[in-house]
């Protein structure tokens, strides 16, 4: 089977990641291609990271932030009580992987419903 049935294949199974992937890698120097132990884990790796990412893009599009927003953007000060220790631990969810739950406090009309959700990961 020659690199374009190959590629057409992938696509007609919907394996887009690896498909992308494998076009990738095809493009290289023969001296440089990996071997084909290292080929299908390179492969499988591209497709499940695609999936995972477009995963990602669909829980995002379906939460329909009205804000687009990045952590780099968030102000950490003492004001707010929210420390670089405080915020670090938020953002690696551990809390989530855990099952452990988080309780934001603030005025009213201060953004916590939005802070909740972007703090929450897509399914």
């Amino acid at each position: 089977m020659n690199q374009d049935a190959t590629l057409a294949q992938m696509r007609e199974l919907k394996l887009a990641g690896m498909a992308q992937a494998f076009e990738a890698l095809c493009l290289l120097p023969i001296d440089k291609q990996p071997a084909s132990e290292q080929l299908l884990t390179q492969l499988l790796e591209a497709e499940e990271l695609y999936r995972k990412n477009r995963k990602t893009m669909a829980g995002i599009k379906l939460a329909q932030f009205r804000y687009q927003a990045s952590l780099e953007e968030i102000t950490l000060s003492p004001e707010r009580n929210l420390s670089k220790d405080l915020f670090h631990r938020l953002t690696d969810l551990s809390f989530a992987k855990k099952a452990e739950n988080i309780l934001i406090t603030g005025a009213t009309g201060c953004g916590k419903r939005n802070a909740a959700r972007s703090s929450s990961p897509p399914l």
